[in-house]
């Protein structure tokens, strides 16, 4: 029997059972012997004429054998007056039954309760207990607790319904696309350690007697078939699917129209499972990755197992600032880094979003122009040039001297236009106090040229589907940018409150368009001017959804031995989302 078939069945079984099994009641005048230590729970059932139908399930189904070994046990068991008048035809259902009422371990009752508020029984149905009562079905309060020499067995004046979990009943639904995509999603993955090596075949490759177990990424994702989780499952019917489908496309634009698809419907179903609520009017909805859902419409419920299943007409995701949010990349949670393990720091910073922020130990020179009147009192331009160390005035405690030193990050992004901003606060205090420079140097600065140290970092960037942004290991060039002749870059100034820190990054012209010797920028003021495929001075064009690499580096105004700082607290990216949509 196909399996959406068994589902099925089970729920019209379960309707049955749910109908009828009130309509008989305990019969006082049943004994049951209290002194069966010496027997099994298999035993004591089937001398007992009042549980001659339970008896009769577990010998048709295979449980008997269970129930007659001496594993720890606890057993409910229907009385023959909740079910007599049910239909047990259908095998599969038979057996849902039947586990519904076997848990393993023993649990006994004490002043009307379970020790435990829950009890899992063989089916992995995790049922509620109560004052006399699991799975809201009554325990006879006369007839518990009766010890036997394998467990515990407890009459009951009615059966256990058997809820489906939401994923079983989902498949008992026929006609609903998100259904049959979450079914597509199936597949089988060999089990290497329960299969069994036999020989090489005549290439030599390992023959097994393999063991296949059902997989279905969806599902391990969502664990709507867990009965230890609780979830509320929205089920939209298709013309809804389809419109929340078609909002979704603009922004998960993929080359592959079939991989496009998938991802859209892949979406769409995480959309569809809520935190655990009960929906009892029209209203907005979280979902367990933080989505509101706007839900009308409500035409159908069930209580499952683990939870709840509404069957929706009705129903809209908005894009702004909900799908899509702004995305905060802390620096702490960077994919990789350049270059030795010495250059970085992880700094502990209560203030710091996420309370940590990451510093390369590098030097970095400042150069500061200026004009002043000679003794003729004309006009004269000069300079003056600060080379800043990170904690002492000696080359010899740097770690990070070379071209561009980065910190790499693996985001997904959509296919939509981006603004850029990070934090990057230079907390070490003789980069922004003139005495502390001097003393730290031993030098004396002319009070008019002072100024703190510009912490100017540059971000390389490689869309989804473009060939990584990486560092040559032959000069240190960066290759596979975006873009060959333009960057991303901001200056922020050392010292200050952390809160104001935060910068735009704009885009700006590099020295040269070759991409063999795109290292630095010595010319900041240099911005792109107008816009291209990739976007304008202060815009990212994002063409497709997929995996982005971002590369904050600290080449810009120097090479050499001089290429600056990196102080990075977090990145975010900001999605330029219609607020309407």
């Amino acid at each position: 029997m196909k399996i959406r078939s068994i589902y099925r069945n089970l729920v019209i079984a379960i309707s049955i059972f749910s109908l009828s099994a009130c309509e008989k009641q305990w019969d006082d005048h049943i004994e049951v012997d209290n002194g069966r230590e010496t027997e099994t729970i298999m035993q004591v059932l089937s001398s007992t004429p009042e549980t001659s139908i339970f008896a009769s399930l577990l010998k048709s189904t295979g449980y008997s054998e269970l129930l007659s070994g001496d594993k720890a046990i606890t057993v409910f068991a229907p009385l023959n007056s909740a079910l007599e008048t049910l239909d047990f035809a259908d095998e599969d259902a038979t057996r849902a039954f039947v586990r519904n009422h076997i848990a393993y371990l023993s649990y006994t009752i004490s002043n009307n309760n379970f020790s435990k508020d829950s009890i899992e029984m063989l089916n992995s149905k995790i049922l509620p207990t109560g004052n006399m009562s699991v799975g809201g079905a009554a325990v006879n309060a006369e007839k518990f607790n009766i010890k036997t020499a394998n467990g515990i067995l407890h009459l009951m004046n009615e059966g256990i319904a058997p809820k489906l979990n939401i994923w079983e009943y989902l498949q008992a639904q026929s006609g609903y696309n998100i259904v049959d995509f979450i079914v597509s999603r199936n597949s089988k993955e060999m089990d290497m350690d329960k299969s069994v090596f036999l020989e090489f075949d005549e290439n030599g490759n390992r023959v097994y007697d393999t063991v296949w177990i059902d997989k279905n990424i969806v599902l391990d994702e969502l664990m709507i078939n867990n009965e230890s989780q609780r979830f509320t499952f929205v089920l939209m019917d298709n013309t809804v699917a389809s419109s929340i489908l078609s909002k979704y496309a603009k922004y998960f634009t993929r080359p592959d129209v079939n991989q496009q698809d998938s991802i859209l419907m892949t979406e769409l179903v995480r959309d569809c499972v809520l935190l655990p609520v009960k929906i009892n009017a029209a209203g907005q909805y979280e979902t367990v990755f933080g989505v509101k859902v706007d839900i009308n419409g409500l035409t159908s419920e069930y209580e499952a197992s683990n939870g709840y299943v509404y069957i929706i007409s009705a129903a809209d995701v908005k894009i702004y600032e909900n799908k899509i949010k702004t995305k905060i990349i802390e620096a702490e949670d960077y994919k990789s880094t350049y270059s030795n393990r010495a250059s970085w720091a992880l700094r502990y910073r209560p203030w710091a979003s996420g309370g940590y922020d990451m510093m390369m130990n590098g030097i970095s020179r400042d150069l500061v122009n200026y004009t002043y009147l000679d003794e003729n009192d004309e006009l004269v331009e000069s300079s003056v040039t600060y080379t800043y160390y990170y904690n002492n005035a000696g080359s010899a405690a740097t770690y990070a001297s070379a071209n561009n030193c980065y910190i790499e990050f693996e985001v997904d992004m959509y296919s939509v236009d981006y603004e850029i901003y990070w934090l990057s606060h230079d907390d070490i205090d003789w980069h922004s106090n003139k005495e502390l420079y001097e003393s730290k140097h031993n030098t004396t600065v002319v009070d008019t040229l002072w100024r703190p140290l510009p912490l100017t970092q540059k971000m390389l960037i490689s869309l989804p589907d473009e060939e990584k942004v990486s560092r040559s290991s032959v000069n240190g060039s960066i290759t596979n940018n975006f873009n060959n002749s333009t960057v991303f870059a901001a200056t922020s100034i050392a010292g200050g409150d952390p809160a104001t820190k935060e910068v735009k990054l704009n885009r700006y012209n590099t020295t040269d368009g070759d991409s063999e010797v795109r290292n630095f920028m010595p010319n900041l003021e240099s911005m792109f001017a107008g816009s291209d495929a990739f976007g304008d001075k202060d815009i990212l064009k994002c063409p497709r959804y997929g995996k982005t690499t971002l590369m904050v580096a600290n080449t810009v105004r120097e090479t050499g031995n001089n290429v600056g700082l990196i102080f990075l607290d977090y990145i975010k990216l900001v999605p330029k989302v219609d607020v309407n949509d």
